[in-house]
């Protein structure tokens, strides 16, 4: 790269990853220019430079994550698992501690003993597309944190629609505070859309 600086980067790039023999060993880094590249490349930027090992053939395990199909029973979902499994449960409370100053308050609804009939349990002032939505990301999310406390973790996440916030939150692109906060604030402008 310092000595054809004329050369388009995305030609380097693809020819570094098409027409070159796989070796053992791959990197993978996101540049914006020649300079930029040779500086992470000889720097080996903790986070920014990816190497991995090719010869290990072992599958690894890949997170999807959904967006909203039928949510129908989810609420009930969340709380059966809430009341058998305390790290899901500590994390769908640090969840509903995250949202509560913000006015939204799930805890009576996610945490509550799924076998109530407390008719209140399930009255919110949320509207429905928010409840749902929130209540979906904190399902996925909260799931995905129990199977990494148990010891599996994911080589890759992936999500869709609304299963990219959660992807992107566990990939640490932003915190969970703030995931909640985007998902509250999507929820609120899908419900001031007009129907269909």
């Amino acid at each position: 790269m310092r000595t054809h600086p004329e050369q388009a980067l995305a030609d380097v790039a693809y020819t570094l990853q098409v027409g070159r023999t796989a070796f053992s060993y791959r990197q993978a880094l996101v540049c914006g220019s020649h300079q930029e590249a040779i500086d992470l490349l000889e720097g080996r930027a903790p986070g920014r430079v990816s190497t991995r090992h090719l010869t290990q053939r072992e599958p690894g395990v890949v997170f999807l994550f959904p967006g909203l199909q039928e949510q129908e029973g989810v609420e009930a979902l969340v709380c059966e698992l809430a009341q058998h499994e305390p790290h899901f449960r500590q994390t769908v409370q640090q969840c509903c501690a995250l949202l509560k100053p913000h006015g939204v308050h799930l805890e009576q609804i996610l945490l509550a003993d799924p076998n109530s009939k407390d008719a209140s349990v399930t009255a919110t002032p949320l509207k429905q597309t928010a409840r749902t939505q929130l209540t979906t990301f904190v399902l996925q999310y909260a799931l995905a944190a129990l199977w990494q406390h148990w010891g599996i973790l994911p080589q890759a996440l992936l999500g869709s629609s609304l299963g990219e916030y959660v992807a992107a939150c566990l990939a640490g692109v932003f915190s969970l505070h703030d995931a909640l906060w985007l998902v509250r604030q999507r929820a609120r402008l899908l419900d001031d859309l007009p129907a269909g």
